[in-house]
């Protein structure tokens, strides 16, 4: 479990989702030269998504006996860092319009669904050669 190259990965990307409750999304610079953030606890949905997207991997990496359901794990959790990452941006515009703001940029965790993504598609591409490689052995037997 732990000596495998995808149990790395997918720590990685629990790391890097459960960073998003840590870090702002989307900052906002008033008019009074005040700064404003915008973090993921504020917004329900977005929390429960991002719950979702950090626990997901963490549980796929116990489930390494069972390597067909680990790799469908791991491509929902693809789909669902797909989905944080559209909700961040509309919640990041959202916010942005209700404080009319004169300037604003996206923060750190607005690219962290991203590089869970990168870290998802690269523990699914060595769960998948596990598989290959079990199978292969299989067809020798």
């Amino acid at each position: 479990m732990i000596q495998r190259i995808q149990t790395l990965w997918l720590l990685l990307a629990t790391a890097a989702a459960g960073s998003m409750f840590f870090l702002p999304v989307y900052g906002v610079k008033m008019q009074d030269s005040t700064f404003k953030n915008f973090i993921v606890s504020a917004s329900y949905p977005l929390f429960i998504l991002v719950i979702t997207l950090a626990l997901l991997p963490l549980l796929t990496i116990f489930l390494f006996k069972k390597r067909l359901l680990q790799m469908k794990l791991t491509w929902f959790g693809i789909l669902l860092a797909i989905l944080t990452a559209f909700i961040v941006y509309l919640k990041a515009g959202d916010f942005a319009a209700h404080f009319n703001a004169g300037s604003s940029s996206y923060k750190i965790a607005a690219a962290m669904p991203v590089v869970t993504m990168v870290f998802l598609f690269l523990a699914f591409r060595k769960i998948r050669s596990d598989e290959k490689m079990v199978r292969s052995v299989d067809r020798l037997r």
